[in-house]
C-alpha cells in the first residue's frame, strides 16, 4: 500500500469518525414558550425539564418577557419554575435580597408537587406556554 493510499484511508476513517460522533445523541424537539404568572410575564427564572424516571433536568433560563427555549429528546417530562431576584446595582454580600418581581407559587418550585407536564412525540418545534396560576398551592 503507498503512502498516499493509506493517507486517503486514515483521512476517510477519521472523517467517518467525525460524522458518528456529531450524529451520536437522540433526536431533539425544539420547545419554546412564555412563562407567566396569572398573565404577567416570569423573568429571570430557571424552566427545568425532569425526564420521566430520572432526576437529572434539563434546564434553561427564561430571556426577556418571560420567554424559554431548549432542546429536548422525545419522552414525558415534570416542568419545574424557579424564580432569582435581580440584584441592583452596587448590591453586596450581606444586603437584603429582593423578591423577584414576579413570584412563582411554590407548587411549581419541586419536581413532586409540579401540576406542569409535557409530551415530547415528534421531532417538530414545539410551543408549550407556562401559564401559572398564583391560587395553586
Amino acid at each position: 500500500m503507498t503512502s498516499k493510499s493509506r493517507n486517503y484511508l486514515l483521512a476517510l476513517g477519521v472523517a467517518t469518525l467525525i460524522a458518528i460522533g456529531c450524529n451520536s445523541g437522540p433526536p431533539t424537539t425544539l420547545v419554546s414558550g412564555t412563562v407567566t404568572v396569572d398573565a404577567k410575564p416570569v423573568g429571570p427564572c430557571a424552566v427545568s425539564f425532569y425526564p420521566s424516571g430520572s432526576s437529572r433536568p434539563l434546564a434553561t433560563m427564561t430571556q426577556g418577557e418571560g420567554r424559554y427555549q431548549l432542546s429536548l429528546p422525545q419522552g414525558e417530562y415534570k416542568i419545574v419554575v424557579q424564580t432569582s431576584a435581580q440584584l441592583p446595582a452596587g448590591w453586596k454580600e450581606g444586603d437584603t435580597i429582593p423578591a423577584p418581581p414576579v413570584p412563582v407559587p411554590t407548587a411549581y418550585s419541586e419536581p413532586v408537587t409540579t401540576p406542569l407536564t409535557l409530551s415530547v412525540t415528534s421531532s417538530e418545534a414545539l410551543t408549550h406556554d407556562l401559564a401559572l396560576s398564583s391560587k395553586q398551592r
